[in-house]
């Protein structure tokens, strides 16, 4: 999943672990990043605001 998120929403190999990671402990995303805020919501992985 991660190398294919990161090619699909054209984000760092880092970025898309942090994103791969969260909905498989089930926790969500909190970050700052407009791109990673983009690429979680593009991929259904629950955002905090």
């Amino acid at each position: 999943m991660t190398f294919e998120l990161a090619r699909q929403q054209r984000l760092l190999f880092y970025d898309a672990a942090y994103l791969a990671v969260a909905p498989r402990n089930r926790i969500p995303i909190v970050t700052l990043d407009q791109a990673i805020q983009s690429a979680a919501q593009a991929a259904g992985i629950l955002l905090l605001d």
